[in-house]
């Protein structure tokens, strides 16, 4: 398959795409990186994922990775706003059988863009959150006890982003390295990166505190939605993605958990994600799926 990078405008501000194509007939996996990260930090799982029989898309969101660094105040809706004009690129290149996968907090975001855009045709989140579950507190290295305050804290980062948008939050002050990584030689390498970000502006940490995911509760998700996760991820613990699985309003949902022990399978366990992810992409993008619930354990 031929690697490429493409550029488009996303609301008038241009954006990079990393894209790895098999054939213009062949199903479109639209791909959203996690926190303040880019495509190429998972250029070995998505040139995996096109070597099995699929058109990739990674996205650089506004000022990511190679993406020009023309917009730095921006929050998730921004970031959506991307996935949908990429989107609105792949069905004029590729044809309509589009979906979405996303890593961590790009799962979120994958989630939020299959709510608002009824073009996808199934959606693939690695993890996902409710920001309606106080338990969500448990996704930061906030002590427990700080998840009977949710409500408040979040409260105080909108109040937060709207005085000072531009302060500088560092991914350690909410994440705790030790849950995203397995490895040091992993931890290292991401952070080491020169194109990761080294900080978010407040207002985007409030935005991502405070998403908007009631698209999981009320129905809006009307394509197949398969939540993917790792039976022993420290991040995103089993626990909570049950809670969340059994909050999503679908007829057509499917957990598919894969029997790992860390947070960052597509970069720290490529080979097992893709052969465990492999079967379910086909079933979804190759066939028509009943509108039947299913949920593997």
């Amino acid at each position: 398959m031929a690697y490429k990078e493409f550029e488009i405008l996303s609301d008038n501000i241009p954006i990079t795409l990393s894209m790895w194509i098999q054939d213009a007939d062949e199903p479109t996996i639209i791909f959203l990186p996690g926190t303040m990260s880019h495509p190429l930090m998972y250029a070995t799982f998505l040139n995996g994922l096109s070597e099995r029989g699929f058109n990739v898309i990674g996205i650089h969101y506004f000022s990511h990775g190679k993406s020009p660094k023309v917009k730095t105040n921006y929050t998730m809706d921004d970031l959506l706003q991307n996935v949908y004009d990429t989107t609105t690129f792949a069905i004029e290149n590729f044809g309509h059988n589009i979906s979405i996968m996303g890593s961590s907090q790009g799962g979120i975001l994958a989630a939020m863009a299959a709510g608002r855009d009824t073009r996808i045709k199934a959606v693939f989140p690695y993890n996902i959150m409710l920001t309606s579950l106080r338990e969500t507190m448990s996704l930061t290295k906030f002590p427990a006890w700080t998840h009977r305050f949710m409500g408040f804290i979040q409260f105080m980062f909108r109040v937060g982003g709207t005085i000072f948008p531009n302060m500088k939050i560092h991914p350690d002050a909410y994440l705790d390295f030790n849950k995203v990584f397995h490895s040091e030689k992993a931890k290292n390498d991401c952070l080491n990166d020169p194109m990761l970000l080294p900080y978010y502006p407040l207002k985007f940490v409030a935005s991502l505190f405070n998403a908007d995911l009631s698209c999981l509760e009320d129905g809006s998700i009307k394509c197949p939605i398969v939540l993917i996760t790792a039976k022993g991820d420290p991040l995103f613990s089993y626990d909570y993605i049950e809670k969340v699985y059994e909050q999503i309003n679908s007829a057509n949902k499917e957990m598919l958990v894969l029997s790992l022990n860390r947070h960052m399978i597509f970069n720290e366990d490529t080979n097992d994600t893709l052969n465990a992810l492999e079967p379910t992409l086909h079933k979804y993008l190759y066939c028509i799926v009943p509108t039947t619930e299913l949920k593997r354990k």
